[in-house]
């Protein structure tokens, strides 16, 4: 299973992002954080403060982040709604590399025999 935090600057992009690509419900939700999940994923979303967000034309991709989440499904109804950065098939696996709306690196996995 994987749990995340994010703090999150585009907030309704952030949202449904994660909602979609995980095929997941909310769980909770207020104004300035959402609990999203399924059964093996969970995302935590936290709106960062008006006062702290830099303004941007657009997103730049943080590859230089020393952390990479790793979602595991069991389906790939959702990958073909986004962009993948990078694919490759690893001990079973086909990993996928994707961008998230505010630029964040994430991966998912998905066993190679269903």
């Amino acid at each position: 299973m994987t749990q995340i935090v994010v703090w999150a600057s585009r907030w309704n992009e952030m949202r449904d992002f994660y909602l979609k690509l995980l095929n997941a419900r909310i769980i909770v939700e207020s104004n300035d954080f959402v609990h999203i999940a399924e059964d093996s994923n969970e995302v935590m979303l936290h709106r960062i403060p008006a006062e702290f967000l830099e303004a941007s034309d657009g997103v730049t991709a943080r590859e230089d982040s020393p952390l990479k989440p790793v979602f595991t499904l069991y389906s790939d109804s959702s990958l073909g709604l986004f962009q993948v950065l990078r694919e490759f098939k690893s001990s079973g696996w086909f990993h996928y590399d994707f961008m998230d709306p505010d630029g964040n690196i994430i991966a998912v996995r998905i066993p190679s025999e269903k």
